[in-house]
C-alpha cells in the first residue's frame, strides 16, 4: 500500500486507497451506516468503483458472473412477489460492484487486498467488542410489537443484535487464516497466530 523511497517520501497507491476507503464505507456496520453522510459517501464510492473497473477494462471471473446472476434472480423474484422497488436494484448493484472490485484486487494484488480487508474488518470487530464490553445491555434497544397485547425488546450493538457478531468474527478469522498463508517470514506468522488466539 505504501512505499518509502530513498528521500523519505511516502508514496501511496491510488488503487489501494480507493479500495480501502470504498470498502471501509460500504462495509460500515449497521450502527453507523444509517447516517445520510455515510450513505452519500457509499454512493460516491460506487461511482469511483464503476469508473475504475471500466477504465481498467475489468473482465469478471466466473464467480462474479454467477454472483451477478444470483442477484438478478433475487431482484426479479422480489419484483415478481410485488415487493420490489428501485432501492432493491440499487442495493444489489452496489453489492455486485463491491464484489467485482474485491475480485479485481484479489487477482491483481492478492496480499495487499487481503491485508486491507483484514484491517478494515479487524477495526470494526474491535469497535464492536469494545461496545459490547462497555455496554453489555446494548447501545440502544429496538422494540417489535407482535400484536396489540405483546411486544419484545432487543438489545443492539454496533453490528446490530447479538446474532450478527458471528458473521463478522468468521470473516475476520477467514481473512486471518488466508493472511497467515500469504505471509513470508516465520516471525510474522507467529505474531498472527498468537493474535488469532
Amino acid at each position: 500500500m505504501t512505499n518509502i523511497n530513498n528521500r523519505g517520501i511516502i508514496k501511496l497507491n491510488k488503487t489501494d486507497l480507493i479500495f480501502f476507503f470504498s470498502l471501509a464505507v460500504m462495509l460500515m456496520p449497521a450502527y453507523f451506516a444509517n447516517n445520510a453522510v455515510i450513505k452519500l459517501l457509499g454512493n460516491i464510492c460506487v461511482l469511483f468503483i464503476f469508473y475504475l473497473l471500466f477504465v481498467r477494462l475489468y473482465k469478471p471471473s466466473g464467480f462474479i458472473y454467477l454472483f451477478t446472476l444470483y442477484y438478478i434472480y433475487i431482484v426479479a423474484n422480489t419484483f415478481i412477489n410485488k415487493n420490489g422497488d428501485i432501492h432493491s436494484i440499487i442495493s444489489s448493484a452496489k453489492i455486485v460492484l463491491m464484489a467485482s472490485f474485491i475480485d479485481y484486487m484479489l487477482r491483481k494484488h492478492t496480499y495487499r487486498a487481503v491485508n486491507i480487508l483484514y484491517y478494515i474488518i479487524f477495526v470494526y470487530v474491535l469497535i464492536d467488542f469494545v461496545s459490547v464490553v462497555l455496554f453489555p445491555s446494548g447501545l440502544y434497544k429496538t422494540t417489535i410489537e407482535w400484536n396489540q397485547w405483546s411486544s419484545s425488546e432487543f438489545s443492539q450493538w454496533v453490528f446490530g443484535n447479538k446474532n450478527n457478531h458471528i458473521f463478522w468474527f468468521l470473516a475476520l478469522l477467514i481473512l486471518a487464516y488466508i493472511r497467515y498463508f500469504l505471509l513470508k517470514t516465520k516471525k510474522e506468522k507467529i505474531c498472527l497466530f498468537l493474535s488469532l488466539l
